[in-house]
């Protein structure tokens, strides 16, 4: 068990020192996540490790790892989602800027082979724009927000 744990800690150290050597520098580091659900076999709401290896990034929870390849990501969906942080009737008399709370979400869909996977990772306010970026650079794709909507305007005939 301990074995196991040691030669993970390595592999985990191993691609985190490939990211730093390899890649830009908004890319290398690790980054501290919460795994909020999908296809990994992770446990969720718990604290994941994602580090950027040279063609993959890696998600580690409690010595469990799995990796998914940068060239398979399909789609990458960013979201916040605001809420009061203080509810009841005491409450009503505090300002709406004093009593807001923004939870950050970032998706990833992926293929494996013939099917289609994803994941949602909850991260903190410091966290999101960093995890975001290096996401995005290292896919070459742009986040969407899935709750916007397209919108075409014409003008004139």
């Amino acid at each position: 068990m301990q074995r196991n744990f040691i030669i993970k800690g390595l592999l985990f150290a191993i691609l985190t020192s490939g990211a730093v050597a390899g890649t830009t520098p908004q890319t290398t580091g690790t980054f501290s996540v919460v795994y909020a659900g999908g296809n990994l076999p992770l446990k969720q709401d718990r604290a994941v490790k994602a580090a950027f290896g040279k063609d993959e990034v890696l998600f580690v929870q409690n010595g469990q790892s799995f990796a998914i390849r940068l060239r398979d990501i399909r789609q990458l969906a960013a979201n916040t989602e605001t809420g009061r942080r203080f509810t009841g009737p005491g409450f009503a008399l505090v300002p709406a800027s004093l009593n807001k709370k923004e939870t950050r979400y970032v998706g990833v869909t992926w293929r494996d082979g013939d099917r289609s996977l994803d994941a949602i990772f909850r991260l903190s306010s410091s966290e999101y724009r960093d995890f975001l970026t290096a996401m995005e650079q290292a896919t070459g794709k742009r986040a969407v927000d899935p709750d916007q909507t397209p919108t075409i305007v014409r003008y004139g005939r």
